[in-house]
């Protein structure tokens, strides 16, 4: 048998969408807390457990993080988004911004597992000074991290733009 990992709603899929159209698979099906692929000939099955639902979740909500502060642009400033790893159990996304002086802007939000509990930050920094800086919220259920971590993105995604026009204007 083979362990899937964040498969959620999996019968939702069943006889194409994204996943068939990309793997061939021409259904799913559930049957006693297995869910049954059927794609080119070969069956496949997968259970997927409470943690892999949880990491297919943290995974989807730092990808939306990821995606939204990506989506931030000036015409007059270069940026590049960027995700990291934050050791021991931890991830950081945003977008950096350089300003024709050099200097750098950073917008970014963090989730980490710490202590059994979930840390999420977030912060929009110029040179390492935090312009914005959210206080460090933390959520013994996921769903609760995820929730500030979607909120947190809006805080800091929101007076980008605002902050960057301020910063250019100090230059000129």
């Amino acid at each position: 048998m083979l362990q899937g990992s964040g498969i959620r709603g999996a019968e939702g899929i069943a006889g194409g969408g994204v996943v068939g159209g990309i793997c061939g698979i021409s259904g799913i099906r559930r049957v006693n807390g297995i869910a049954w692929l059927f794609g080119g000939g070969v069956i496949y099955a997968f259970v997927v457990d409470s943690d892999s639902l949880a990491a297919a979740a943290l995974l989807a909500g730092l990808s939306r993080a990821s995606g939204i502060l990506a989506e931030l642009h000036h015409p007059f400033v270069r940026s590049a988004p960027f995700a990291a790893f934050l050791p021991p159990a931890g991830a950081r996304t945003g977008v950096m911004f350089t300003l024709p002086d050099g200097r750098e802007v950073t917008v970014a939000v963090s989730v980490a597992a710490s202590g059994g509990v979930l840390q999420v930050d977030g912060a929009v920094t110029l040179d390492g000074e935090p312009l914005l800086d959210l206080p460090r919220r933390t959520a013994v259920e996921l769903g609760d991290a995820l929730a500030v971590l979607d909120e947190y993105v809006a805080d800091v995604a929101q007076p980008t733009g605002r902050l960057l026009d301020q910063l250019l204007d100090e230059i000129v």
